[in-house]
């Protein structure tokens, strides 16, 4: 593996130009520890990687594709799958320069799911093996939703990448691959349901936005048994984008951000929902 092979990783998955030949500089300062952990990225969470700047993270993150690519092929998994799982390689490079302000990687504890084939994004949607949690006072809620699964029974946990909108007839069709695509490869797995924990649940979106937007409709996919109030500044970003500042200097481009703006200038917060939805249905 050289530079060039970086290179053309981190433009494959997604990654700006700069970010690009940043990371590809980084692989040629750091090549003995990317070479070294590399491969260690593709089958378990490496902490050495932690110590590293952004830039070195997203070279050796680059390079353990490679390897994660190789683990595909074993499981006869093909490069469509690969390709979308790991544009969030992409995504996560752009909000490290646009939110963080530093060119590389710095969630890298999220994207070694990914290298580590503990998720993959089928269609629209990402699915991650997990088990179920939830507050342990949403029990009874839980036991009530009609879902057969109880707290640490495994599950497929539902996240929503960046980048494209949520409409809800891609969203159906991702449930239906989801089904298709464990069962032929992981039949041993046995996931009980779909299950998610996500600000997009909040019932509160349900007066920021019409009933009929997707994001409510997403959430009425799935039976909702628990929910939270957001604390700090983790989900209000995915909406603004941004690093936190006052409501009144938040983006306000587009109805969402409009209606989430003014329920934080007047002291309300965003909340999480927890879902649920059958597995087979």
């Amino acid at each position: 593996m050289d530079r060039d092979d970086i290179l053309i990783s981190a433009r494959r998955f997604g990654a700006d130009d700069d970010t690009a030949r940043a990371a590809a500089d980084a692989f040629e300062r750091e090549r003995g520890f990317c070479e070294k952990y590399a491969p260690l990225c593709a089958r378990r969470f490496c902490p050495a990687l932690m110590r590293k700047p952004p830039d070195v993270r997203l070279a050796c993150v680059l390079a353990a594709t490679r390897f994660s690519r190789r683990r595909y092929e074993e499981l006869g998994i093909g490069g469509e799958v690969f390709d979308a799982t790991m544009s969030d390689i992409g995504i996560w490079s752009r909000n490290c320069r646009v939110r963080d302000g530093e060119i590389g990687l710095v969630n890298y504890p999220w994207i070694s799911h990914h290298l580590t084939l503990r998720l993959f994004k089928i269609g629209r949607l990402q699915y991650q093996f997990f088990r179920l949690y939830c507050p342990l006072s949403a029990l009874p809620a839980l036991r009530r939703s009609g879902v057969a699964v109880k707290l640490g029974d495994r599950i497929l946990n539902v996240h929503v990448p960046q980048g494209e909108k949520l409409t809800p007839i891609e969203c159906e069709k991702s449930f239906d691959s989801a089904r298709a695509f464990f069962d032929k490869y992981f039949p041993a797995y046995g996931a009980k349901c779909f299950f998610i924990d996500s600000w997009l649940l909040g019932p509160v979106n349900k007066m920021l936005l019409p009933k009929d937007a997707n994001i409510n409709v997403f959430a009425d996919m799935f039976t909702l048994f628990a929910v939270k109030k957001c604390n700090g500044w983790d989900d209000a970003e995915r909406i603004f984008d941004c690093r936190k500042a006052p409501a009144d200097k938040l983006p306000q481009d587009t109805s969402l951000r409009r209606a989430a703006a003014r329920l934080l200038a007047d002291g309300g917060s965003l909340q999480r929902g927890f879902g649920v939805r059958p597995f087979n249905s």
